[in-house]
């Protein structure tokens, strides 16, 4: 009997073991919890290998613990500044030489201080205010010795094109640049100009006349002021390894050719080409420093930048497959070689490394190598620190390459980078950092990292026409306006958290800039208050809310009322102002935000080239607030209107006549002076 009973048993288990295996073969319980799915492995890089620092200099960063040990030393401070990817070797060289001028103070003895720009640019930025000028073909780091109360005392400039001699140099009220000229002051205070490349920053003459209203006439003046200024042919530009991979400037070249009916954007767009051409490793992707001549660092906005250029002649009426391949070449090397495991993206790679048998390599030396023999030897180390602008400008280039070249795992990628940003980078209080290192963030309260992190919000609700990031940008805003305005000058501060030094430092700058019947020099940070202005023009047209319009208008007056009679005008500054006194092409889809087709005319719009375009996707159900403010009505299937103010296209349904249609519309009403304003 127990012998039986064992037998059961025994073939009870075994019966019970047999049906768990086909159980488990089948797929097991279907509400079962799946596993997550590994995340894909980055690519396997050649070794990692930095540039040794073998200088002798002790160099102390830029902080209290520099200034204490000055004064406790009564010692000078030799502030010597330079990107992250270049280091401390040329603020060494610049420092170990010995002409006459600096030997003055050495002999008074000064301790070494040194910037990186990338991750203090506030620090660059006050010191630029002064106006250090870097002109001729090599490049020098912008160096001071200040005392010990943060007062500068004396610039250095080391021009290597006179034999590496060095000269003192004098703030920008004694000399300063005129139509590109780069003007510096030497040892004898002679000025001396010399042909550098432009950057689309340039004295028009017209400013003191730009008072009171402002109209498209004064813009197309200064617009046409900036074109003949640079002295760039864009039909046949001589040097484009020393032009700027500028997106702005592309655009204000843009209106400009469109203004003056001249069906030759072709002439443009071949002109960005020969720029990015020239900075482009054919072998591993990625494009070099622009700025710098000669320099082989590889930084990510400059990358984010270069893509945003290629989608544009993608897109345009050229529409080429070959800016196509080069935009996926470039984003290709950011994912590959940029990609941060946790999230976001590296702020760059270094030109220099070391190889192996321990001799350092020049970059011009090692991207000449092919990729056998590049692997064989290392790569240059990469910049560790995830940037929130520079993560942010590259978000908008993924959301951007995700519609041009219909890969939607770019979206993916975009939206999870803009996620990592806000969780690990951002607070409702303090707003943006500026770096993540090692899932800290460092330096908060510069207005760069959150105009351009609200820009990346704005054109993540644009490509995907979720609210939850149209409410994040309206609280990004906000915390903007309540953060950085001020009122007093109608503009957004740079810097809200001053760190001692600097404050002294700006207010000397104040003190110092003289006033006279031909010149009031104020010091403005225009780029980020273009920037944001156009965000502001941005969120009015996604809300309908004026206040927004309104402050735009009064921050782009602020710099074109100006009591200076000769008034610095940028590309940038003319883009916002264009932008502001003519319509957008204002693209509105209506229907469910579930619904494929819905998403299709979205996906078509957003492909669509048109510089002055806002894309807005609206629910009939989750927007019907939003809805009843505009003349548009819900239909039963999803529906695409475009709209210049008054001028509205037929509505469109198919996406396969989004394109088509657009462009008969956009031809007919964009740039048509019924729909340009005074302001």
């Amino acid at each position: 009997m127990s012998i039986k009973k064992n037998c059961i048993s025994i073939f009870s288990i075994f019966l019970t073991l047999i049906v768990a295996v086909m159980f488990l073969a089948s797929g097991g319980c279907k509400n079962a919890k799946k596993s997550a799915p590994a995340k894909a492995a980055l690519p396997a890089l050649p070794v990692e290998r930095p540039v040794k620092y073998d200088g002798k200099t002790q160099w102390m960063e830029w902080g209290r613990a520099a200034f204490e040990t000055a004064k406790k030393e009564n010692k000078l401070l030799f502030v010597c500044m330079s990107p992250w990817g270049v280091g401390y070797s040329e603020c060494d060289k610049l420092l170990n030489s010995n002409p006459r001028e600096l030997e003055k103070s050495k002999k008074r003895g000064f301790i070494p201080v040194f910037v990186d720009i990338d991750r203090r640019p506030d620090v660059y930025i006050a010191f630029g205010a002064f106006g250090f000028l870097l002109c001729e073909d090599s490049y020098s780091p912008p160096s001071y010795i200040v005392d010990n109360n943060s007062r500068i005392v004396e610039s250095i400039y080391s021009d290597e094109t006179r034999n590496g001699n060095i000269y003192l140099t004098m703030p920008t009220q004694f000399g300063y640049c005129e139509g590109g000229g780069c003007c510096v002051m030497t040892d004898s205070f002679v000025c001396r100009e010399t042909n550098v490349e432009p950057r689309a920053n340039f004295r028009i003459k017209s400013g003191a006349d730009l008072k009171g209203k402002i109209g498209i006439d004064e813009i197309d003046t200064l617009m046409n002021s900036c074109v003949k200024t640079t002295g760039k042919d864009i039909r046949n530009i001589e040097n484009p390894d020393k032009a700027t991979i500028d997106y702005d400037e592309q655009n204000m070249y843009y209106l400009w050719l469109k203004k003056q009916n001249q069906p030759d954007e072709n002439c443009l767009f071949d002109y960005t080409d020969k720029i990015i051409r020239k900075k482009y490793d054919a072998e591993w992707g990625g494009v070099f420093f622009a700025r710098v001549p000669a320099s082989y660092v590889k930084y990510l906005e400059e990358n984010a930048r270069a893509i945003l250029l290629n989608l544009s002649n993608h897109q345009s009426i050229r529409n080429t497959p070959a800016d196509s391949k080069e935009a996926e070449k470039i984003i290709k090397y950011t994912l590959d070689y940029l990609s941060a495991p946790g999230g976001g993206f590296y702020g760059g790679q270094a030109q220099d490394l070391q190889g192996a048998d321990g001799k350092a390599l020049k970059g011009k030396e090692y991207y000449s190598l092919n990729d056998e023999q590049r692997k064989k030897i290392g790569m240059p180390e990469r910049d560790k620190a995830i940037y929130i602008d520079k993560n942010s400008e590259m978000v908008i280039a993924l959301l951007r390459a995700a519609d041009v070249l219909g890969k939607p795992n770019l979206r993916k990628k975009g939206l999870e980078t803009l996620d990592y940003l806000l969780n690990n980078g951002w607070t409702p209080e303090k707003g943006a950092t500026h770096y993540i290192l090692n899932g800290r963030p460092n330096l908060y309260g510069l207005i760069d990292d959150n105009v351009v992190l609200l820009r990346a919000l704005i054109d993540a609700y644009e490509a995907t026409g979720d609210n939850k990031f149209k409410n994040k940008a309206l609280l990004q805003a906000e915390l903007i306006e309540r953060r950085y305005w001020d009122a007093s000058r109608g503009a957004y501060k740079y810097d809200i958290n001053y760190d001692p030094g600097l404050k002294q430092l700006l207010l000397d700058y104040e003190k110092s800039y003289f006033k006279d019947t031909n010149r009031t020099y104020i010091r403005r940070d225009e780029k980020n208050n273009m920037k944001m202005a156009m965000n502001l023009d941005n969120l009015y047209y996604i809300t309908g809310d004026e206040s927004y319009k309104k402050k735009s208008e009064t921050v782009i007056k602020s710099y074109i009322n100006t009591s200076r009679k000769d008034l610095y005008s940028s590309a940038i500054f003319i883009e916002a102002a264009y932008r502001h006194a003519t319509y957008p092409l204002h693209i509105t889809i209506i229907g469910p935000k579930s619904d494929k087709v819905t998403a299709a005319l979205r996906h078509e719009a957003r492909k669509f080239y048109e510089p002055l375009k806002v894309v807005e996707t609206l629910d009939p159900k989750e927007d019907a607030k939003r809805l009843s403010q505009l003349p548009y009505r819900a239909k039963p299937e999803p529906t695409l209107y475009a709209c210049v103010e008054t001028a509205c296209s037929m509505p469109i349904k198919d996406p396969k006549m989004v394109e088509r249609q657009l462009r008969r519309f956009d031809d007919r009403f964009m740039g048509n002076s019924q729909f340009e304003r005074q302001f």
